[in-house]
């Protein structure tokens, strides 16, 4: 991240709320007595002749200077006996009343915190406390070091509860007498966001760091020891967070101002490469974090010796990057060496002492060790759960590893009990951090970095213990719990937004859904003849802004947030009807207990009725299964009817479609007896298909046995239940003038009766879909006012404004851009075209609507919305969307999160019901299909069974019998009819 690219992140976000505070690991040890460093035997006699006989505080004073510095060197028990007489000295001089003696007792204090013995500490802290509040005045600067320091004590125990408000009283105290950006204040800020950080409350450290970093850039500038330490520490909050790619940009940001400021024999710039060297440890480029290790301990035993607590950080750190590597000799002999060094200085109970024993446990589970590795992990988790408490992550990772432990010792019943211990401390963590991390994509980071326990359940239930109840349960409850789970977070979020009368949050939509114009303008027009530096860096600014506005957005609805629902199987069962089984399916990776690897991952599927037990099945790998679809895709998808190329893909058809039938349907065929309806909750490439389409062995399609509705997950179905009214009549669009305002009225011919173009170029490519005029007109008899806009009226600022309508359906071309590189050549384009540039990182930049006034390239802001406009939708209280238009049900595809793409922002944006198309769909059949649908709905059919009757009526037709023309549009959502504004 350059340094333009920092200050503007900052410029945005400092607005943040600042007023909560706590203190950076810093502790204060000279408080205000002489900060000389007296570093021999000879300054130190000169000192006591020079003011002994003036200065009866010289000895004293000296003696406290001398303890600070072995301090500093780790010589811990040596700086205890200095402080020790200095404080006797002081007391004899001054008394116990005095600020001398205050500070000094401060400062042994500090010591005593440093080697972990916390209740000598909090005794020397109090008593240090209570002298200066006897003598000095309640907003005295000595209150504040000491309310930070035992602050800190607290935050370092773990007590956060009682760190928090002294924290605040610091910072209050420092911003009373020195003002915001003293230095003293800045590091109490810089400490508040630590301890956010530690409470795992990310979103309140990410702004005390933005507070503390804008205002040390500001006042000291981007290449200063401080600030350095805030861009550190903010590095190191995103790396925790699973957010590698700003974590690497600030990280090696970082790197680059230590190399400036110091040598290579600096301890600081050891704390750089440690800190970038954990990010590549979590990357898995164990190579590279190896080397980084190496550099960062040689310089801290150069500083700071062989017995120093931070050598043994940096060795527990390495050692446990070799046993990632299976280099298990060199990672028994750091890992040892680190737990000796700790011990050694702190005692036997210290949280770093706990940490370490964990990852050496770690390591004797890899080597099969396994009695040494439970008396290690136990002991592990007894001092987290003694220093934390139990629902602390450093507690979870204890269960987490001595589930581990128990899996590769085969006692598997004691793996689940540990496994679910463990998850039950995340699922605390995923619906606080959930509405608490800003926007989306921190929120699906943070979701992916669970990927191990997410894994482990799956694997342990369906290939280890598939009778086991409680292996079962763990498996299921982890699949609804998790999976789609930012859709629904970002979309209940909207909702609790998008209803609300505050006027701060409608400004803050309004300002949201311009910038997302602006961005998906850009995207659409590219370069073009302009300077690329310039474009990336408004495309980059805009990025952040559209971030920082949905952090904002998020912030608010944790305050109107309604309590989380809990979340388990037993729930979401008794919402499944009579009747109906729910499908589950999910991508999962098994993991190897005996190579500590990873194998290939594979599909599995629960299915559900609304009693008895979930049944789990493995399905088998992924590699097999989405190369079936991708090629049954292909197959589906032509519109080629004539000739050998028919006959063909006829062949194919029959070949592909039975195959990937009995892969992915058939297994549960135990469990399909005297059921009519299936809820399929897609994963990974299932989403793009049809399963209607599927055909058993005989020919039969699966659409013939069983209506078929799709889930982004089964916990979809606690939230049907919650009907929003709606607020409009129907809005139908269709046939919009694509070439409205062209200066030459040229009409780009890219196919034949199909809702579909080429959009490698976009500008100019829409050819005329007159057919949906015709089907737009036919439909709207159906129903009671209904709004239709038709060619030069079927604009997309008509869209933006709609509020609710009962329905909305868009008749007219639809695109999505596949993700390639943003690598740009020079000319962009043909000759003065504006070429468009996919491969940005919103994938929801990449798919989207054309509507009346496209084809101009100076018109296309007016002529399209992207699905990041479209969720910025207000369709809370609409019933169902259709979009009959080509490819509107796919996007990017993410495993555990559906396709990111026009349905996802539909959801987003409210809508009930979505009716999509998976491939180029042909106008007239369309035409036909949609007709016939909806004069079912207009009879109170379900929306999911009368889609099914017309699809039945097409296969059974002579013209339209192809899956091709009947198969294409899925329906996700509501399944049930559409109720009248009476019954909603």
């Amino acid at each position: 991240m350059n340094t333009k690219n920092i200050t503007l992140h900052l410029v945005i976000l400092a607005s943040l709320s600042l007023w909560n505070v706590s203190p950076c690991r810093g502790i204060n040890l000279k408080d205000q007595i002489s900060p000389q460093f007296l570093d021999s035997k000879r300054s130190q006699d000169i000192l006591i002749a020079q003011n002994q006989e003036n200065d009866p505080f010289a000895i004293p004073r000296m003696l406290n200077t001398q303890g600070i510095r072995l301090f500093n060197e780790g010589k811990y028990e040596q700086a205890i006996m200095m402080i020790e007489k200095a404080l006797s000295m002081t007391r004899e001089i001054f008394g116990d009343k005095h600020l001398y003696t205050a500070t000094i007792i401060n400062n042994l204090g500090s010591v005593y915190h440093q080697i972990g013995a916390y209740d000598r500490a909090e005794n020397l802290y109090q008593e240090s406390l209570n002298i200066r509040k006897e003598l000095v005045e309640e907003n005295h600067i000595s209150l504040a070091r000491s309310y930070n320091n035992l602050a800190t004590l607290y935050s370092d125990q773990g007590d956060y509860q009682r760190a928090k408000p002294l924290f605040q009283q610091a910072l209050s105290i420092f911003q009373e007498n020195q003002g915001n950006q003293h230095p003293e204040t800045l590091t109490i800020i810089n400490n508040l966001a630590i301890l956010h950080q530690e409470l795992e409350d990310y979103q309140q450290a990410e702004s005390f760091f933005y507070i503390a970093l804008a205002t040390r850039m500001e006042i000291l500038g981007i290449n200063h020891p401080e600030t350095l330490q805030t861009l550190n520490d903010l590095g190191t909050l995103y790396r925790i967070q699973g957010n590698y790619a700003d974590a690497e940009e600030i990280m090696q940001q970082a790197l680059e101002i230590a190399r400036e400021l110091f040598d290579e024999t600096d301890y600081q710039l050891a704390i750089v490469l440690n800190n970038l060297a954990l990010l590549r440890t979590n990357q898995n480029y164990y190579q590279e974090a190896e080397s980084l290790y190496e550099q960062a301990l040689n310089i801290t035993r150069q500083v700071l010796g062989n017995n120093h607590d931070r050598t043994a950080s940096l060795l527990n750190n390495l050692g446990m990057n070799y046993v990632y590597q299976g280099k298990y000799p060199p990672a028994q002999q750091a890992l040892t060496e680190a737990v000796t060094i700790l011990e050694q200085v702190f005692g036997e109970k210290h949280p770093s002492v706990g940490v370490t024993l964990n990852n050496l446990g770690l390591l004797h589970t890899r080597q099969g060790n396994f009695q040494e590795a439970e008396l290690v992990h136990t002991k592990s988790l007894e001092l987290s759960r003694e220093i934390f408490g139990h629902r602390h992550i450093q507690t979870r990772n204890s269960l987490h590893n001595l589930a581990g432990l128990y899996w590769a010792d085969n006692r598997l019943p004691l793996a689940v009990d540990y496994l679910t211990q463990s998850m039950d401390i995340e699922e605390e963590k995923i619906s606080y951090f959930l509405h608490n991390i800003g926007d989306e994509s921190r929120k699906q980071a943070y979701m992916e970095s669970l990927y191990i326990s997410t894994n482990w359940a799956m694997d342990l239930h369906l290939n280890f213990m598939a009778d086991d109840h409680r292996a079962r349960e763990l498996a299921i409850n982890t699949i609804l719990r998790r999976k789609g789970r930012v859709l629904d977070v970002v979309s209940n979020m909207m909702a609790t937004l998008q209803n609300s009368e505050n006027p701060t949050i409608e400004a803050l939509f309004e300002d949201l859904a311009q910038r997302r114009s602006e961005l998906a303008l850009m995207t659409f027009q590219g370069v073009g003849e302009g300077n690329l530096r310039l474009y990336q860096e408004r495309v980059n600014r805009l990025e952040l802004e559209i971030r920082s506005l949905e952090t904002d957005l998020s912030n608010l609805s944790a305050e109107f947030e309604m309590i989380n629902q809990e979340i388990d199987w037993q729930g979401v069962q008794k919402k499944i009807p009579d009747g109906a089984l729910l499908l589950e399916y999910m991508v999962y990776t098994p993991f190897d207990v005996e190579s500590h690897g990873w194998k290939s991952t594979r599909y599995g599927v629960y299915v559900m009725g609304n009693d008895g037990l979930p049944q789990g099945i493995d399905l088998g790998e992924t590699q097999e299964i989405d190369e079936l679809i991708s090629q049954w895709r292909d197959y589906l998808g032509w519109a080629t009817f004539h000739g050998d190329e028919e006959l063909l893909r006829q062949e194919m058809l029959a070949e592909l479609a039975p195959r990937l039938y009995e892969l992915i349907f058939e297994p549960l065929l135990p469990w399909m007896e005297g059921n009519e309806q299936i809820l399929i909750a897609p994963d990974s490439q299932l989403n793009l298909i049809p399963f209607a389409a599927l055909q058993d062995g005989e020919g039969r399609y699966l659409l013939e046995d069983y209506s078929i509705s799709y889930l982004t997950s089964g916990r979809d179905l606690l939230r049907l239940q919650n009907q929003w009214e709606s607020q409009s009549p129907a809005v139908m669009v269709g046939n919009p003038s694509y070439d409205l305002h062209s200066p030459d009225g040229l009409i780009f011919r890219g196919g034949s009766g199909q809702r579909s173009f080429d959009l490698r170029g976009l500008a100019g490519c829409c050819e005329a879909l007159p057919g949906t005029a015709e089907e737009v007109r036919a439909i709207a008899p159906l129903f009671e006012n209904v709004r239709i806009y038709v060619e030069d009226e079927a604009l997309a600022k008509n869209i933006v404004n709609v509020q609710g309508p009962e329905i909305l359906h868009l008749a007219t071309h639809g695109f999505f851009l596949p993700d390639v590189s943003m690598e740009l050549p020079d000319n962009l384009g043909f000759g003065n075209e504006q070429t468009p540039i996919s491969g940005t990182e919103n994938p929801l930049l990449r798919s989207g609507l054309a509507f009346a006034g496209f084809n101009p390239a100076t018109n296309q802001l007016e002529g399209a919305l992207t699905a990041l406009d479209i969720s910025s939708l207000n369709l809370w209280g609409t019933q169902l969307v259709t979009l009959s238009a080509c490819q509107t049900g796919v996007g990017e595809v993410r495993n555990g999160e559906g396709v990111y793409g026009l349905r996802r922002a539909l959801v987003l944006a409210g809508a009930q019901t979505q009716v999509m198309s998976l491939w180029n769909v042909d106008d007239m059949a369309t035409k036909h299909l949609m007709v016939n649908y909806y004069q079912r709905l207009s009879n109170g059919e379900g929306r999911s069974q009368a889609l099914r009757q017309v699809q039945l009526e097409m296969l059974n037709s002579p013209n339209y019998n192809s899956p091709y023309y009947w198969s294409a549009f899925t329906l996700s959502g509501n399944w049930h009819n559409v109720p009248s504004s009476s019954e909603i």
